[in-house]
């Protein structure tokens, strides 16, 4: 986790390409010890800060992984990432359900779309939830 921090503060070093770096590296202390603590909700927020249009910022293993980051924090920017994480879920939604459609319902190829649908739904969920909370906060100040 040091290893993320530090990659963090390389101000000689341009934000997208420690951001990349970060990515990379949280990659491989994840592979590295299965029991090692997850970095991916760490990595999620450290690129959100280095690079706001990063399209890890869109990808539902990582949203799923900082829902606590989304929780917590009421900045606009964050606001409007979620609103990016939302369209970015319900394409990946519909994409699926174009896929399925053409499939045998007994196939090994639907199965493992639909566990990928059921998932995205979750996160899609999640997020709405998220969404909800943070305009109830607004309203009551």
């Amino acid at each position: 986790m040091k290893s993320l921090i530090d990659v963090f503060r390389m101000k000689e070093i341009n934000p997208k390409t420690r951001a990349s770096i970060i990515i990379s590296l949280g990659k491989c202390l994840n592979s590295q010890d299965p029991a090692y603590i997850d970095t991916d909700p760490l990595v999620y927020e450290l690129v959100f800060i280095l690079d706001s249009e990063n399209k890890i910022l869109e990808n539902p293993h990582y949203i799923y992984a900082a829902r606590e980051f989304f929780k917590n924090n009421t900045t606009e920017d964050v606001t409007m990432l979620l609103s990016r994480c939302q369209v970015s879920i319900n394409k990946q939604i519909k994409e699926i359900e174009e896929q399925i459609e053409g499939l045998f319902p007994d196939s090994y190829e639907k199965h493992k779309l639909e566990t990928h649908y059921k998932g995205y739904l979750s996160i899609r969920d999640e997020i709405n939830t998220i969404i909800k909370d943070k305009k109830g906060r607004v309203d009551e100040n």
